[in-house]
């Protein structure tokens, strides 16, 4: 018989993933139901507990939590919680909404009580963090950290103070890059961190087809780094682009109007939520990461690798990425002259050869080789 875990589920639509932060929840579940017998905590998971490797147990989210969480959109739910706690006398000073101090008391008073069913509890993401565990259940207690929260959100008042403390809160810290676990350590030194990189799925890459589009960014563009990205992509780059002749594409979930506007008004080819990213990376050439700022990693690279797209990108694009790995440069955004002539020297390389050997060498990405599971608290 398997060992029994708790998942708790800070993500949803993970199930049917569509983003990086869904993609990375669904392919750890994949891989934990490998080793483990899974029961998960999800107020929003539907009646859908098995797909793609993933067969879920036991959702041990009670049904009046769920029934309140209907509420979650509606004006006066803030006052509704409000009114409930005080009520109920645990109406609370914690730098969380109310709405939140309820779903993660909830939540601990039921791992608090049947914690002695499971080998470890994984909390993916701080979404449904603990606020107070027991020694006892801190001691099986491992975070997912898909960011460092308060990198992205700096004016939070929750982030900093949750991570100074998660040594107090957690066993194990897990993270996408040996930076964020740098950054973690910073701020709780006690915290002992263990590295799970992004990866990706193995596709099969056409080798002798035409790929009509040069140069390609792809990201979900209601993220702040990516707008920055794209803003340079447009701005700076494209310019240059032109002038030799080449193609910009853009491909990229939920864009503000105004992004939308302005990629529309460049004349670059433009796909917002494209159902399939995996055809528009068989009809480009190269892909960009041009992020000045952001954490984590980013699962876009190893996606492009896989597909035989050499990669351009900044050193803070390519974090949790190998120094030197084949098909993957690091170049600076300026000056934007020289940011365009490392991209120029890449597409004059590219050949059937070299694509076959980039995707060849994405396999150390795909994710059971990422996901490495021997690294767990035994």
């Amino acid at each position: 018989m398997k060992p029994k875990i708790l998942y708790v589920a800070g993500i949803s639509g993970f199930m049917e993933p569509k983003n990086g932060g869904q993609i990375r929840a669904h392919e750890i579940l994949k891989q934990l139901c490998t080793q483990f017998e899974v029961d998960i905590f999800s107020p929003y998971l539907p009646n859908q507990l098995e797909g793609d490797g993933i067969r879920i147990a036991n959702n041990i989210c009670p049904g009046k939590l769920k029934r309140l969480l209907r509420w979650g959109s509606r004006r006066g739910f803030s006052r509704l919680i409000n009114g409930y706690l005080i009520r109920k006398g645990t109406n609370s000073g914690h730098p969380l909404q109310n709405g939140q101090f309820l779903e993660r008391s909830i939540l601990e008073r039921l791992i608090q009580t049947n914690h002695h069913q499971y080998l470890h509890v994984f909390f993916d993401t701080s979404r449904y963090a603990p606020l107070s565990p027991s020694l006892e259940v801190k001691s099986k207690s491992l975070l997912i950290a898909h960011n460092v929260d308060s990198v992205l959100e700096p004016n939070s008042s929750f982030h900093p103070t949750f991570e100074a403390n998660l040594d107090r809160l957690f066993n194990v810290v897990i993270t996408c890059t040996n930076q964020d676990a740098v950054k973690f350590q910073s701020t709780s030194p006690k915290v002992h961190c263990i590295v799970w990189p992004n990866g990706t799925e193995e596709v099969q890459v056409p080798l002798n087809t035409k790929r009509p589009i040069d140069i390609l960014f792809v990201g979900a563009l209601k993220y702040q780094p990516n707008i920055e990205a794209v803003e340079y992509l447009i701005q700076e780059l494209h310019p240059l682009l032109r002038s030799k002749g080449l193609n910009l594409c853009i491909a990229g979930r939920k864009p503000s109007m105004e992004l939308y506007r302005l990629i529309e008004s460049s004349g670059a080819t433009f796909f917002p939520d494209a159902p399939d990213i995996s055809e528009i990376y068989n009809q480009s050439k190269l892909a960009v990461i041009p992020l000045f700022s952001g954490s984590g990693s980013r699962l876009k690279i190893a996606e492009a690798l896989m597909h035989g797209l050499p990669v351009v990108s900044t050193a803070i694009g390519a974090e949790g990425y190998p120094d030197f790995h084949f098909g993957l440069v690091r170049a600076e955004c300026r000056p934007v002259g020289q940011f365009a002539e490392t991209i120029f020297k890449q597409l004059d390389k590219i050949d059937v050869k070299s694509t076959k050997k980039v995707a060849n060498s994405a396999k150390a990405f795909l994710w059971h080789n990422t996901i490495d599971l021997s690294l767990l608290p035994s």
